[in-house]
Parts: structure tokens; sequence; C-alpha cells
């Protein structure tokens, strides 16, 4: 039978990237309200009717952004989670097995 080994390490680094991408991506949905209101500007009065619509639309757009960046987030606890898992049933196994049996 193989032995089953986890390279908790790559979890880890695997999380730090889940991480840097959540980041990343509440960064894009930062909602940036002046550069909206230009957009609008630039639509001028005769295009009114999509003043709303994109006000609307950039909002939504970083809801998306922030909401994405939150599950990479959740994604890097978890791995997170696992390594420290992995790491501590390791622990409590070379622990049981130092231990002397009293037979």
């Amino acid at each position: 039978m193989a032995d089953l080994t986890v390279e908790t390490s790559a979890l880890v680094r695997r999380a730090a990237s889940f991480t840097a991408a959540g980041e990343d991506h509440r960064r894009a949905g930062t909602l940036d309200g002046a550069g909206t209101e230009a957009d609008i500007a630039a639509f001028g009065e005769i295009n009114a009717v999509l003043h709303d619509g994109w006000r609307t639309l950039k909002s939504v757009q970083s809801q998306a952004w922030t909401g994405l960046g939150a599950s990479h987030d959740e994604h890097a606890d978890k791995l997170s989670g696992t390594a420290r898992g992995y790491e501590g049933t390791e622990s409590g196994g070379a622990a049981q097995l130092r231990r002397p049996t009293m037979d």
C-alpha cells in the first residue's frame, strides 16, 4: 500500500496565491464614483436615459468583483485550515507512535 503524504507547504503557498487574487479582485472592484460621474458627463444630456443605468451597472460590477475577492479569501482560508489540520494530524500521530504502550 502506498503512503499518503500531503505537502502542506504547497497548500500554504496555494492559499497565499488565492489571497493575492482576492486582493486584486477587491482592488479592481473599488467603485470609482468620480469616474462613473465623468463617464455620465461624457454621455451628455442627450443620453440622459443612460445615466441611472450606468450608475447601477457600475455598482453591480463593483459588488461582483468584491464578492469574487471574498470567495478567493474564503478558499484561501479553507486551504490554510486544511494544511494546519494535516500538520496537526501528523504531529499527533507521531506523538502517539513515540508514546510507549502498556501491554
